[in-house]
């Protein structure tokens, strides 16, 4: 059995809270990138020297190499939800024009996607 989604499912989609999880992990990629681009540049090894200073080397390129994962992975998700967003918005601007359509037509379609004319008797198929 296939599970439908119902007009009122679609009608409670919120593209904003999609838009809050794009701009949290847009925020995520840009500090992980800024800190990452940090460590590159610390001063604090080039007179550093002996088995600490390899030890600590190592450690931040390890660090560096993990925020450029997160970067890479916190970019694609805000990619997947800028692009979630505008097909929710665009599925619920058709599902309005359907609504209207329907309603313009003496026709009623309820939240549980059920159809029936204006007098309230369903509409058989």
């Amino acid at each position: 059995m296939t599970d439908l989604i119902s007009v009122g499912s679609i009608k409670k989609w919120d593209p904003g809270t999609i838009a809050d999880v794009f701009g949290i992990s847009k925020n995520v990629a840009d500090h992980s990138m800024s800190t990452s681009n940090q460590l590159k540049s610390l001063g604090a090894f080039e007179q550093w020297s002996g088995p600490a200073a390899d030890e600590a080397r190592d450690s931040v390129h390890r660090t560096r190499r993990d925020l450029d994962r997160l970067t890479e992975h916190a970019e694609k998700v805000a990619e997947a939800a800028r692009t979630a967003e505008a097909d929710v918005i665009q599925v619920k601007a058709e599902l309005k024009k359907l609504l209207d359509k329907a309603a313009s037509e003496g026709f009623e379609i309820d939240d549980n996607s059920r159809t029936s004319r204006a007098s309230g008797r369903p509409v058989l198929a």
